[in-house]
């Protein structure tokens, strides 16, 4: 019993030892490198934010937005920072009860923060692209090579 009981402790010190070792090498070396790939992320897909559009026409008269959902989730988030009803989106005077509003939300917070323009609009989207590009490469360094997590 005194030797399970002991083998036991000795387990629990090596993982515990284990667990420092990648806790010490995520956040001092592995931070640097985290920073550059959030860095190189938000510089490609913040390429051109002010001007991308998917239409060639104007649908939504206030921001100006060129694609359909963008309109539609874009007039929702204006009209929520516009009129302070954050708990029912409507566009066009209709409920948009169809739709998640998460993202509407996200964007209204956006625009209440940095105004109402396209940019703020896109600003929780790119930023959750961001996020999305920097665990991928974590999960694939971390289990792969560092090679597996640029490709």
């Amino acid at each position: 019993m005194k030797q399970a009981n002991a083998r036991i402790k000795e387990r629990v010190k090596v993982a515990s030892a284990e667990l420092r070792y990648h806790f010490v090498r995520l956040h001092f070396t592995g931070l640097g490198e985290l920073a550059a790939v959030g860095l190189v992320a938000a510089i490609a897909l913040s390429y051109g934010i002010s001007s991308a559009g998917m239409a060639s026409g104007f649908v939504d008269p206030l921001l100006h937005a060129g694609a359909q959902d963008e309109a539609v989730y874009g007039h929702t988030a204006a009209r929520m920072v516009q009129t302070g009803d954050w708990a029912t989106p409507i566009f066009l005077d209709r409920f948009m009860l169809n739709k998640p509003p998460l993202l509407m939300w996200a964007g209204a917070a956006s625009m209440r923060i940095f105004g109402v323009n396209p940019v703020a609009l896109r600003l929780p989207v790119l930023v959750a692209g961001v996020l999305c590009c920097v665990l991928i490469y974590w999960w694939l360094r971390r289990s792969q090579s560092m090679a597996a997590g640029v490709a």
